[in-house]
């Protein structure tokens, strides 16, 4: 059967139209058909991107392998049903990630780090509760976490670096709006994966703010904990999310896990007690714990500091014009300024042993670019960066400590 036979006879078995594919790719809907017909021939890139669309090898599709549908994934597939247009663009960067682990996965195991391969699979026994829907469970197992991984009351400064250094892999790329009456449907804020090999690895749709980010970690993180046995969960946000018992019990637990009641409950008296709390109160508060505005909002709810009516009269507080009035840090409230792509979407952890594998002469630039699925330039810029020529801020920030010096 030749290319092109075989590229219209996946698509057919994937269920999509010709039209779906074009807009998940971006291009044409008469390039598909001329990829179909064989008056054109994908490039490389597009043929991989072809193969993620419709659940097949790449060697497939050229003719060099037999079918392998990766039916193992199908635990994330069935919450990855194609609807029109949007989802098949968010099934083709769930794929990237996935395709990632299993070539992460390999090249460890190749490199001789067969070691870091018991990635965790399962919570450390102190943790292991099994399957736990119960929200009302939440709080206290969120307290537990904190404290077996001795991080107190106090805020997290960076949870993905955390989730790193306990060996969750965290990868990171945007899926589009998920917001509700901000997208064409509802889309997804992230996924859990436990990987056969890699073990944990959590997906972050980089579209939402840093606040909204750091609570997808969050949530993900209860899927790891507590529904590990499912092997994998994407995480959507239309209706059937707002009703699942385990998207609830992860939203619950999120919410404790980032701002315990206890430093909250304190720092509201800090601030003159409930009866003088009012929107900037709020978002110093949400500025603290590093979280947005609209969840700690629902935190003050939850532990019964503002009535409902309260939430609702300080949501309609303007964000942008407080932080801007109060000198507040906007990082947790900004949607983000540019596109993941390139090095941001990885971990620390994974792109410090591409560059010592680099550095001892064991993988090539053009290797851990194609295994990253970066441009080589960019990959080399980005880990290799030339650091000799002092720029104005590093001499300003010499002299500003210049007493220092013995």
């Amino acid at each position: 059967m030749a290319l092109e036979s075989r590229l219209q006879a996946a698509r057919e078995r994937a269920a999509l139209t010709q039209a779906v594919v074009a807009n998940a790719l971006g291009v044409p809907r008469e390039m598909v058909s001329y990829w179909e017909t064989g008056d054109r021939q994908p490039s490389l890139a597009r043929l991989k991107n072809l193969a993620r669309l419709y659940r097949v090898n790449p060697g497939y599709l050229v003719g060099e392998e037999d079918l392998d549908e990766r039916a193992g994934r199908d635990v994330l597939y069935r919450s990855l049903e194609v609807r029109p247009d949007g989802d098949a663009r968010v099934r083709l960067e769930v794929d990237g990630w996935l395709d990632f682990l299993d070539d992460w996965a390999d090249f460890l195991n190749h490199a001789g780090h067969g070691h870091l391969l018991s990635g965790a699979q399962k919570p450390p026994k102190p943790l292991d509760e099994g399957y736990v829907e119960d929200v009302r469970r939440a709080s206290r197992l969120a307290a537990n976490v904190r404290e077996h991984y001795n991080l107190g009351l106090d805020p997290l400064p960076d949870l993905g670096a955390f989730l790193d250094e306990i060996g969750v892999l965290v990868y990171r790329t945007s899926l589009g709006s998920f917001a509700r009456g901000f997208a064409d449907e509802d889309g997804v804020s992230g996924a859990f994966f436990n990987h056969p090999r890699v073990g944990w690895s959590i997906l972050v749709n980089t579209s939402a703010s840093r606040g909204r980010q750091t609570f997808t970690l969050a949530h993900e993180f209860a899927h790891a904990l507590y529904h590990y046995e499912t092997g994998g969960v994407i995480s959507r946000e239309d209706e059937e999310a707002r009703t699942d018992p385990k998207d609830r019990f992860a939203n619950a637990f999120a919410a404790h896990f980032l701002v315990p009641g206890k430093r909250l409950r304190a720092l509201v008296n800090h601030y003159g007690g409930r009866d003088e709390l009012a929107p900037p109160v709020a978002l110093k508060l949400a500025s603290y714990f590093g979280v947005s505005y609209s969840m700690l909002l629902y935190r003050l709810l939850g532990e019964r500091l503002i009535t409902a009516e309260e939430r609702k009269a300080f949501g309609g507080s303007s964000v942008q014009s407080m932080v801007h009035r109060l000198n507040i840090p906007d990082e947790p409230f900004r949607a983000p300024t540019h596109a993941t792509n390139g090095v941001d979407r990885f971990p620390f952890s994974v792109l410090e042993i591409v560059r010592r594998e680099i550095e001892d002469g064991n993988l090539t630039p053009s290797q851990a670019a194609g295994m990253l699925g970066m441009n080589e330039i960019d990959l080399q810029q980005a880990l290799f960066a030339e650091g000799d020529e002092l720029t104005e801020f590093d001499l300003q920030e010499r002299a500003e400590y210049a007493s220092f010096a013995p």
